[in-house]
């Protein structure tokens, strides 16, 4: 039965998203009772849609545009005039980390020259000296420089803007592309939901049965160093989190106290029972690998914040919060396979202490943990906001295991989707 519910909550969004994709069903006679239903229900879900897509659209940022295709243009190193016949480029996260520029050689014929290394859209002016067709790895004959073969002038006055992820190809039939951003709540937030496979079929293992995440993310910096693939401060994540346990697992519950008054407590399972918390993540460094943006390193820091709750046994009436403040450091390495399949692994290493009211607990130690991490996950026909993810996680509890400190490792395996929920509102 629990496992019925709980994957019932899992796919509600994909069903929920499959009746607003199809086309508006033939009306057919209904109750009165019904009718105010679905009038009541109507107006609840156009209020919604109104507060969660205000302000929706979107918002032109700048042109990305070419007057050279389709004539010759001469290469930077040796002034060899060759024809310019198309441009691919492909943004992602604020940059440009593909170039593809299709030439002929009235000698040779047809070649192909890429860059090697990522350009930042919003920082595009200061980078108009580098080389495409220069670099490491790139054996290409031909070199150019970027303001000879593109340019991208911003629309809003300012630098600092961020693109929507775009992947084009200029010719000389449509030698302009206008880069935008979605304005809708989408764009800045992912909501995720999904459960723990433990928990879901072992009654013993405390993991979250449903659990959900809302996460958004700010660049805060896109500027690399001209002709490096690395940028520096990248971007600053937030994630907020819920967890649901099964009953007798939502609050820890606390043994005889000691002479003092004082609890011992299983930390190990306070942090694995956790019902909601937060994490700020702030990157110090993000390295795209052969400038693909398939291939990418981040290393970051940040601070995170859970809450659990404990009661003393046979009370309920004593239910606390307990807050687990949580300092941590990571480094991750995402692949990509085509535009719908991928792979993230990341190793986290973190020190959680325990705050409680009246100094509750008595063995609130520093705690050291090691967290590696991976995920598969799938863009079901592409579209990138909706995916199906498997995420397994792995605490390694460092510190001594003394009386006072108890604790081993536990693991999650999570299964979920992240979906647009603001489709929940449409219709």
């Amino acid at each position: 039965m629990k496992q019925t519910f709980v994957l019932l909550l899992i796919i509600l969004p994909l069903f929920l998203q499959g009746q607003n994709d199809e086309p508006n069903a033939v009306p057919t006679e209904s109750t009165e009772e019904t009718n105010a239903s679905e009038n009541t229900e109507e107006l609840i879900r156009k209020v919604v849609k109104e507060v969660l897509q205000e302000n929706s659209g979107t918002k032109k940022l700048g042109v990305c545009s070419s007057s050279k295709i389709g004539k010759k243009i001469k290469c930077a190193d040796t002034g060899r005039e060759v024809k310019l016949d198309s441009i691919s480029i492909a943004i992602f996260d604020g940059v440009i980390q593909d170039i593809v520029i299709h030439v002929t050689d009235d000698t040779t014929g047809q070649s192909v020259i890429w860059n090697s290394t990522i350009i930042s859209v919003p920082d595009f002016e200061s980078r108009v000296t580098d080389r495409i067709g220069k670099g490491k790895g790139n054996t290409s004959k031909y070199s150019f420089m970027l303001e000879d073969v593109l340019t991208i002038e911003s629309l809003i006055g300012k630098r600092g803007y961020v693109p929507e992820d775009v992947a084009f190809t200029l010719t000389e039939d449509n030698p302009v592309r206008i880069l935008e951003i979605n304005t809708d709540i989408n764009s800045y937030l992912e909501a995720r939901i999904y459960t723990d496979a433990f928990a879901l079929f072992d009654d013993e293992t405390p993991n979250g049965l449903v659990q959900t995440e809302i996460s958004t993310r700010f660049f805060t910096r896109t500027q690399n160093s001209a002709n490096k693939n690395t940028i520096w401060f990248n971007y600053l994540d937030m994630q907020l989190g819920f967890a649901k346990h099964d009953n007798d697992f939502s609050t820890l519950s606390l043994s005889e106290p000691a002479d003092d008054g004082k609890f011992d407590i299983d930390r190990k399972i306070l942090f694995q029972q956790s019902w909601a918390w937060v994490d700020i993540n702030s990157n110090i460094l993000n390295r795209w690998i052969n400038k693909s943006h398939h291939k990418k390193f981040h290393w970051d820091i940040g601070i995170s914040g859970y809450w659990s709750r404990v009661a003393e046994e046979n009370n309920d009436s004593t239910i606390q919060n307990i807050f687990l403040p949580t300092y941590h450091t990571s480094i991750g390495f995402k692949l990509k396979r085509g535009e719908n399949f991928g792979t993230n692994m990341e190793l986290r290493a973190f020190a959680q202490r325990l705050t409680s009211d009246e100094g509750l607990i008595a063995n609130n130690d520093w705690m050291y943990y090691l967290n590696p991490e991976i995920e598969i996950y799938y863009h079901p026909s592409g579209k990138k906001r909706n995916k199906i993810f498997l995420r397994y996680r792995n605490f390694i509890n460092l510190s001594d295991n003394d009386d006072s400190l108890i604790g081993f490792e536990f693991q999650q395996l999570q299964i979920g989707y992240q979906y647009k929920f603001t489709n929940l509102f449409s219709k």
